[in-house]
């Protein structure tokens, strides 16, 4: 039987220019199995859920004159990148952006989500949102 769950951010989070800074997800929308953890700012496999997953992460930069020079988001499983995209960025105009990965997870692991930017000032990330499917 296949399981989903679904996470969102409530609200856009800004990033500062060229910091990694972990998108904090604060608002499970399907979470039956109890993977949300405020605690972890981040998702951890509870007992009995071990196993093959995919995981997807979507979202968009908000406009920025200049552009600046790249977006990127990064899945990470503890302090390891499992799966991740860069784009370049786009003068003037909002970018939506999704990564995913498939990766067998452990009870225990904790599964964040990491973004950078560089614009040469503060951007917004909005509609962050995670979804992870297990077949």
């Amino acid at each position: 039987m296949a399981h989903t769950r679904a996470y969102q951010r409530s609200s856009a989070q800004t990033l500062s220019h060229n910091v990694l800074t972990k998108i904090i997800i604060d608002t499970p929308a399907a979470d039956p199995f109890g993977f949300f953890d405020p605690n972890k700012l981040g998702f951890v496999v509870p007992r009995g859920h071990a196993g093959l997953y995919v995981v997807m992460v979507t979202g968009y930069w908000e406009a920025h004159p200049s552009g600046g020079t790249l977006r990127q988001l990064e899945i990470r499983s503890g302090s390891f990148t499992i799966g991740g995209d860069t784009k370049p960025a786009v003068a003037g105009g909002a970018m939506w952006m999704s990564t995913f990965c498939s990766v067998a997870f452990n009870v225990g692991d904790v599964i964040t989500v990491h973004a950078i930017q560089t614009s040469g000032g503060n951007l917004r990330f909005h509609n962050a949102a995670i979804l992870m499917y297990s077949p």
